[in-house]
């Protein structure tokens, strides 16, 4: 999400983000992927809303940076770890206990597990709805440190 002057966001970023999702699913559909429509449409609102937080929380960082060059190594270090600490690339079930325990504290870790819930058709279920939550929190959280961030480096 691309922010303006006034600290109001866009879609642009989200939508292109987007459009590569559902290229993807496309995809995913042709190698044996089985969801219902209507759990597929949560489940991209859900991807829709993380990217956002995760746009708007990239701005604020990348202008909270002074150097150019930071902000690269300064992610990479971040997300590698949240990611594999997700169990987005790995069930966090084959993990030891120890580090399912850390993996816990991740709230990433609430969002997979909620869209895989989705896309399995249990969009009513607890795991489902702790994942929109943590999403949505995630985003109020982005969106205002993104905007504070954007203001104040703008007065």
């Amino acid at each position: 999400m691309a922010t303006g002057k006034d600290g109001t966001t866009n879609g642009a970023t989200s939508w292109s983000s987007s459009s590569r999702g559902i290229v993807l699913i496309v995809c995913a559909v042709f190698f044996g992927l089985r969801v219902p429509l209507d759990a597929l449409l949560v489940g991209l609102a859900v991807v829709a809303l993380l990217g956002a937080a995760f746009s708007a929380l990239s701005y604020g960082t990348a202008l909270r940076l002074k150097s150019e060059n930071a902000f690269a190594p300064l992610v990479n270090g971040i997300i590698l770890p949240v990611l594999l600490l997700s169990g987005i690339l790995l069930p966090m079930s084959l993990a030891p206990r120890w580090l399912q325990a850390v993996s816990d504290a991740n709230p990433l870790r609430y969002v997979v597990d909620g869209v895989r819930a989705i896309f399995r058709g249990d969009v009513a279920s607890a795991t489902t709805l702790w994942g929109v939550v943590v999403t949505v929190a995630l985003v109020v959280v982005s969106v205002a440190f993104g905007t504070r961030t954007f203001r104040r480096e703008s007065a």
